[in-house]
């Protein structure tokens, strides 16, 4: 099991009038069967100047024949 974290900040333009938003997230990768078969998975906190702040749930599957 791979376990990871990731930290950004972005600067919205002019043009969305978002302002600054950071990012705050992390993951999880399971191989199962080799690399034949992958799951995926993370969770991120969109922490937003200007809108309302925000939970974000991924999950992903990867499968190779």
């Amino acid at each position: 099991m791979i376990f990871c974290a990731f930290i950004g900040n972005i600067t919205l333009d002019n043009i969305t009038n978002k302002g600054t938003e950071n990012q705050y997230t992390l993951g999880v990768s399971k191989y199962i069967l080799g690399h034949k078969l992958k799951v995926q998975s993370d969770i991120s906190y969109l922490d937003n100047e200007i809108a309302n702040n925000q939970l974000m749930y991924r999950l992903q599957l990867d499968i190779h024949f």
